[in-house]
């Protein structure tokens, strides 16, 4: 392009129709690669309660303003707030936020909402403003791209959400975007949960410390091997793992890392279009991970055992709907031999396509049977009749 040519910029916007996310899963997107994925980056449950009716008109566009702040009644705060300087706080912040905007996607005012992970070098840079990991050092902000939905149809540009943490100026939440009915619309969702006030107003009463772990002080990574790992982009930590899901190498557990991971790449495929083999793959790989989890004395949560039968549950639907040949039986057979599997060893819910995985298998194998003709059959019964007569010394001869 020539240096007068004129720039555009184009904005993908969210696929509609997609399938549900499972409790405690949502979509984070690397804001250094731009790829996405299905973690576990609400790991704490949050059913937000609504505060105030929503309404599409009030307050108008020109009134909607870019701050709110989470609604403190009663002198305690919407989640679990420990103090603005704990960074357990920001934990579950974020995942009081991440259960909001969920439950407003299935309610049809959002489209989509991303969690946006920070790239490695903005990690690096933080951490070298803060001096190291400290027990009460600055909590992280928390990004989001939210899309509004108005009649079942995009809205506008995205609306960037940052969720930041102060002792001096509290808990935020800031609005961004280039299209102000878009920005005004997020608002007056949000504005069922949250409050306008300023700062110095919003003043909750921290939670009693004693519920913090004394070996950890409430941080997510005290690992300094594991962070430092992390920084240097070191391949003993996988560029898969998300930032949300390596606060399991805390404490050097790797069988919950590992679950974790085996569930995010199982939602990844179920959630794509690509070969149902990968995607099988990916099942095979969360059976192996939750055996090594019971051989590890892990309990199995009940959010891992819910995705494990979604995503099997999905990876049914694919073989039930491609072309019925010997081998995608085989792999249906299989699928339907771990979803047995699954919901004796591990309680898990049976997937509702099991039924229907059966009558196939079913009717396949009658199918597949046919009675030889008659002709052949009466050939093998003299065969069978004449072998049961003979005597006994005559085979010998």
């Amino acid at each position: 392009l020539g240096s007068g040519s004129p720039t555009r910029t184009w904005r993908a916007w969210p696929r509609a129709g997609t399938m549900a996310l499972p409790p405690g899963f949502g979509v984070a997107r690397a804001q250094d690669t731009g790829t996405s994925s299905y973690d576990l980056i609400y790991e704490h449950e949050y059913a937000p309660t609504p505060i105030r009716v929503y309404s599409s008109t009030v307050p108008p566009d020109s009134a909607c303003g870019d701050t709110l702040r989470p609604a403190v009644r009663n002198s305690r705060a919407a989640f679990r707030f420990f103090g603005s300087r704990v960074p357990l706080t920001a934990d579950h912040g974020r995942c009081w936020m991440g259960h909001l905007l969920t439950e407003e996607v299935k309610a049809g005012r959002l489209l989509a909402a991303e969690l946006l992970v920070p790239c490695r070098e903005s990690v690096a840079v933080l951490l070298a403003q803060a001096q190291g990991m400290q027990p009460h050092g600055p909590p992280p902000s928390w990004l989001w791209s939210t899309w509004p939905a108005a009649g079942g149809s995009a809205g506008g540009s995205a609306v960037t959400m940052t969720m930041s943490f102060s002792p001096h100026d509290g808990v935020a939440i800031r609005l961004s975007s280039e299209d102000n009915s878009a920005q005004a619309h997020v608002f007056r969702v949000l504005r069922q949960y949250c409050d306008v006030c300023e700062g110095r107003d919003w003043r909750p009463i921290p939670e009693s410390p004693k519920v913090l772990s004394k070996a950890t002080g409430g941080l997510k990574i005290t690992a300094p091997e594991a962070l430092k790992l992390f920084v240097a982009g070191s391949p003993r930590l996988r560029q898969e793992e998300s930032l949300p899901a390596r606060h399991y190498l805390d404490g050097g557990d790797s069988v919950r890392l590992r679950v974790v991971q085996a569930l995010s790449r199982a939602m990844s495929a179920a959630h794509s279009t690509g070969n149902v083999y990968d995607h099988l793959v990916c099942l095979r790989e969360v059976d192996s991970a939750f055996h090594a989890a019971i051989q590890g004395r892990v309990a199995l949560r009940q959010e891992w055992v819910r995705t494990a039968s979604q995503a099997l549950d999905q990876l049914i639907r694919r073989l039930l709907d491609e072309k019925e040949d010997s081998e995608e039986r085989g792999r249906l057979d299989e699928a339907r031999e771990l979803a047995l599997k699954f919901t004796h060893d591990f309680d898990a819910p049976a997937p509702a396509s099991l039924p229907e995985a059966e009558r196939a298998l079913a009717s396949a194998a009658s199918v597949a049977w046919r009675p030889p003709p008659r002709g052949e059959a009466l050939l093998l019964l003299s065969k069978m009749t004449s072998a049961a007569a003979a005597p006994v010394g005559a085979s010998a001869r």
